[in-house]
């Protein structure tokens, strides 16, 4: 592979990797539904009801969004000072769990520089080695 080829394959990796490996594992402080666009509608088990606009969400709680309702779910960590947003739209139904699917991009920037960073200085490593193609050919003998 060329140089630029492994930068740029190094770069992809760790754009890719990041939400992944960046995620929060703690738990959220708090779920709110807060903001809902249509007919969106919750159970823990029984029989779905109504939800209101900022209603307390808890995991394992199921989310139903009829034809082109939208939901926005925010996930509050330490006391509401860091946050992750989920949006749903329907028509399907969602189970609410203890993880921000985006966590990692909204919540926690510092794991996702870390891991882009170091992707970054692996990628320039790489890259540093000679290129050992040969001349062009038109450099060759005629």
């Amino acid at each position: 592979m060329t140089k630029m080829s492994l930068t740029t394959a190094a770069l992809l990796l760790a754009f890719g990797a990041a939400p992944v490996l960046a995620q929060d594992k703690e738990k959220p402080d708090s779920i709110v539904l807060e903001t809902k666009v249509g007919s969106v509608m919750t159970s823990t088990g029984g029989d779905f009801q109504s939800a209101d606009t900022g209603k307390l969400l808890v995991e394992g709680e199921s989310m139903m969004l009829n034809d082109g309702a939208k939901a926005k779910v925010v996930y509050y960590y330490d006391n509401g000072k860091r946050k992750c947003v989920e949006n749903y739209a329907g028509p399907n139904t969602f189970v609410i769990d203890d993880t921000c699917k985006v966590a990692g991009w909204v919540s926690n920037p510092s794991a996702t520089a870390a891991v882009v960073g170091g992707a970054v200085v692996a990628a320039l490593l790489l890259g540093g080695g000679n290129d050992d193609n040969g001349p062009p050919v038109s450099a060759g003998a005629r």
